[in-house]
């Protein structure tokens, strides 16, 4: 989900979000995608408010650059 402003802009650490998302991608079988998307494909995601979940990623349709 992309944050819609009524929520803190960083709700969790980076680090943390990372982490979650890298679980995610391991059970879901993405481990190798998670790898390529690179450390400022990561942040973007991240500062876009997406959650760390393949889902969230697949189902983001704007991400505010």
């Amino acid at each position: 989900m992309v944050s819609n402003g009524d929520e803190p802009r960083f709700p969790m650490p980076f680090e943390t979000w990372k982490l979650k998302l890298r679980e995610d991608c391991h059970l879901k079988g993405k481990i190798t995608a998670f790898q390529a998307l690179g450390e400022p494909v990561l942040q973007i995601l991240w500062e876009s408010g997406v959650d760390p979940s393949v889902t969230a990623i697949c189902e983001s349709q704007r991400i505010p650059l």
